[in-house]
């Protein structure tokens, strides 16, 4: 059994652990996040009798907003104050938000107990724990994508259990019209019992973390003073180019559109076909469900799909053109959740993706950060725009067939957009090839066959290269 002691003696029990356990605190966090939609029609009709889903939209999407916008400032965080501390600010933030959003007598004031804190608080929770994971499997490390991808599953997995279950918690007898009151305080127990769980191994070893200028490469030759730094610096000038942007736009337009089903699909059903709260709420919890396999799925194959990223970028796009079209002429329960699968389907496969493409479209290591963080900003602002204005529309025309044309059309776009930036990537790849053997080639010339040319308007100096000896 020796064999099985050192396999053991291997295995990262604490990297494993920090998985689950993060997994486990997502599903309430992350899940309720994207199951706000149960409460819409109820917020509608308790707070502005049928008046009043752009408002909600905007409350919707705030909190995804400042979920994304704020990750480049809690990996600062992280770094200045450590791992477990903003864990468990975030636990109690995101609890207390809850709490605090179940005694709101005014709709606005749910801007601020929900949207600004829990907004910070699930940002907090969220993205501390992947710093975590990235020390225990690094990029080499041959489960780096499986173990990050679990985690994220997180989110579907709360789909497919909250939607069901804060429609049943809403609406079971006894409870009158303030069921949703009683159902933010379970879930707000939910995370604070499950957010507790992580503390535990939420931390990586102490290291010391030098000052950022020691890393900058120096300007000037040794011994010589280099030249005042920029306020910008240069790493974060040189990543943004043609395709970087390119890419920005395209995962912005993509969040237009892929999280209207999780906020305004019950009210859709709801208004539009007769259906219960109950079994929209199920048809979303389906939709939970297919990205749950779609992301397992492309994380596990993540390696096979690492050559042909783009090309499922593009099926994924046009599959959504495709689906939000026919939608438009849907009229029966059946129909909807058909649509609310393989949009979920389509979601994980894409949202899974992202990350993995940047390394295509960012080749350097110091800029992918950078690229990395107005990815999730792009994410974030098309969140901001697209929620609140699906239910503008709404509000606006009693209908949403405008708001599943505008989708159609703003995937198709993310799909020409998405060619584009393959097609660059290309181009790009090839140059950077041919420079790569044009430089070979050089180097692998006897140095008495190296021509050295002039520059324009001086000579060159040839000491240290008479009689063909390198005399530097």
């Amino acid at each position: 059994m020796g064999w099985f002691r050192d396999y053991m003696a291997d295995v990262n029990f604490k990297g494993y652990a920090v998985v689950v356990l993060a997994t486990l605190v997502n599903i309430p966090v992350a899940g309720f996040m994207q199951s706000f939609g149960v409460f819409v029609k109820t917020f509608d009709k308790y707070y502005c009798p049928g008046d009043c889903l752009q408002l909600l939209g905007w409350i919707a999407a705030l909190p995804y907003a400042i979920n994304l916008i704020i990750c480049l400032v809690v990996l600062r965080i992280q770094t200045r104050f450590g791992d477990r501390g903003p864990f468990i600010i975030g636990v109690i933030l995101s609890a207390g938000s809850l709490v605090a959003t179940s005694f709101v007598s005014n709709i606005y004031i749910m801007f601020g107990s929900y949207c600004l804190l829990f907004g910070i608080g699930s940002s907090l929770v969220m993205y501390v724990p992947f710093a975590v994971l990235d020390w225990h499997f690094p990029e080499d490390h041959p489960r780096h994508v499986l173990a990050t991808s679990i985690v994220t599953l997180g989110a579907p997995v709360g789909v497919f259990i909250m939607n069901p279950l804060a429609s049943y918690l809403d609406n079971r007898e006894g409870v009158g019209t303030d069921g949703w009151r009683y159902s933010l305080r379970t879930f707000a127990v939910a995370i604070l019992l499950l957010g507790l769980l992580p503390v535990t191994v939420m931390k990586r070893p102490t290291i010391v973390i030098k000052r950022q200028e020691e890393y900058e490469e120096m300007d000037g030759e040794e011994g010589e003073p280099t030249e005042p730094k920029p306020f910008i610096s240069r790493h974060f000038r040189e990543s943004f180019n043609t395709l970087s942007i390119m890419w920005v736009l395209t995962i912005m337009f993509i969040s237009y559109g892929i999280f209207i089903p999780k906020i305004h699909f019950i009210n859709y059903m709801s208004a539009s076909l007769n259906v219960s709260e109950e079994l929209a709420a199920q048809a979303i919890g389906y939709e939970g469900i297919a990205e749950t396999i779609s992301t397992l799925t492309v994380s596990l194959l993540g390696t096979l799909l690492s050559k042909h990223l783009f090309y499922f970028y593009l099926v994924g796009c046009g599959t959504l053109a495709v689906a939000n079209g026919v939608l438009i002429l849907a009229d029966r329960y059946f129909e909807v959740v058909i649509y609310c699968m393989v949009h979920g389907a389509m979601d994980g496969f894409l949202m899974t993706l992202t990350f993995p493409i940047i390394d295509l479209v960012v080749k350097k290591r110091e800029h992918r950060n950078y690229v990395w963080g107005f990815t999730q900003l792009g994410i974030g602002v098309g969140q901001l725009i697209g929620l609140p204005m699906t239910g503008f529309m709404y509000d606006m025309t009693k209908s949403y067939s405008s708001t599943f044309c505008t989708c159609a059309i703003i995937f198709g776009l993310s799909f020409f957009m998405v060619g584009f930036v393959f097609i660059g990537s290309k181009i790009r790849a090839y140059r950077n090839n041919r420079e790569e053997e044009e430089d070979k080639e050089i180097l692998s010339k006897p140095k008495d066959q190296l021509t050295i040319e002039a520059p324009p308007g001086g000579g060159v100096d040839n000491k240290g290269f008479e009689d063909g000896k390198d005399q530097g």
